[in-house]
């Protein structure tokens, strides 16, 4: 690892920040339409939960989804927000005896102060404190899944787990049974969809890539983040 790479801690504590502080990206030329870099800022991802779970994430001219549309993506919003707020009390719990601040956001950088000192002073299992500090990026992902849904590919060739090729939805649309899937800025993963075997990280694809003798695709690569 060189210097300029960011440490598995590194990348957790940015992950909660960005949960729970106010936090910014640039758009590229071609995502700004200005030809030209373009700084944005965001809300913490909680605040931009927290206001889905009210409130449509339609993006029709109107500003407005159909009802059964907002419907779904609100109870979504709500399931991940009373999942990551029990998860986190939760564990404040199991690990201290500090009572967790009422508000999500103050109880989740609670978590992550409490983690860093239990880490430190080596009074948590290296694997508990790893399974733990994990989540951090897997919510920061679902949060901003639903605001800005991952690109997704179809890999040709057999799961190397249960040998299956083809998927099949429940509307009878046929894709391929494993797929990548990516976003801006975070871990590039693959799974199948027949198993729910995983692979995750640029290492892993490119290891799932050379058992299928994929092809490779460089700009495809390089749009993941893969190299």
């Amino acid at each position: 690892m060189s210097d300029n790479q960011p440490t598995k801690m590194q990348r957790e504590q940015t992950a909660l920040d960005e949960l729970t502080k106010p936090w910014n990206d640039v758009l590229s030329p071609k995502e700004s339409g200005t030809g030209r870099y373009q700084p944005i800022d965001y809300p913490p991802l909680l605040d931009m939960l927290r206001e889905a779970v009210g409130s449509s994430l339609g993006k029709t001219q109107s500003g407005k989804s159909p009802d059964a549309e907002r419907s779904i993506l609100n109870l979504q919003a709500f399931s991940l927000w009373e999942h990551i707020d029990g998860t986190t009390r939760t564990w404040l719990r199991e690990l201290s005896t500090m009572r967790p601040e009422p508000e999500l956001k103050a109880a989740l950088i609670q978590l992550g102060g409490l983690l860093q000192a239990l880490h430190a002073s080596n009074q948590i299992k290296e694997q508990r404190w790893l399974h733990i500090i994990a989540q951090f990026p897997r919510w920061r992902r679902q949060v901003w899944e639903m605001f800005d849904p991952p690109r997704v590919k179809e890999l040709t060739g057999e799961c190397p787990n249960c040998n299956e090729v083809a998927y099949y939805a429940l509307d009878g649309a046929r894709s391929t049974a494993l797929i990548a899937y990516y976003w801006k800025g975070l871990t590039p993963e693959a799974k199948c969809q027949r198993c729910g075997e995983h692979w995750t990280g640029e290492t892993q694809l490119l290891s799932l890539g050379r058992v299928l003798k994929a092809t490779i695709d460089e700009v495809a690569l390089k749009e993941m983040g893969v190299i």
